[in-house]
């Protein structure tokens, strides 16, 4: 929520929204507050005086028509390596993690048998006292 919100406006990728409170409408506590397009609240900012929030235009591609065409097309080829990437870093990680959880289980299951071997020992002198 933005209290006194005057004004809203989503950026040109439509992946951002800001709200804003303009000195037109309100005479106090100016400023815009800048959200996600999930509605997670990412920045605050007061501006003295402001009296409208406008996004900043996009430049136009450097990239021809020609050029925009054959990267939609190969979207799909990139979205699958990137996938395959992903899932490989995933399996490095737990990979890793699965030799340092092994190496605690070794530590562990090396110090239960120290104990073991601790209380045989000591059943052996509590019973050679009786």
């Amino acid at each position: 929520e933005h209290y006194m919100c005057t004004g809203v406006e989503w950026d040109p990728t439509g992946r951002y929204v800001a709200t804003s409170v303009s000195a037109w409408s309100q005479p106090t506590e100016h400023g815009y507050f800048m959200w996600t397009s999930q509605g997670r609240l990412l920045q605050r900012v007061a501006v003295s005086k402001m009296y409208q929030f406008l996004w900043r235009p996009r430049p136009p591609s450097v990239l021809t028509k020609k050029e925009i065409r054959e990267v939609r097309g190969k979207v799909k080829n990139y979205s699958e390596l990137f996938d395959r990437e992903d899932r490989e870093a995933v399996f490095k990680v737990s990979e890793g993690e699965r030799a340092l959880r092994e190496e605690q289980l070794a530590n562990w299951n090396k110090f239960l048998e120290t104990v073991a071997q601790y209380r045989k020992e000591e059943a052996e002198i509590y019973a050679a006292l009786e």
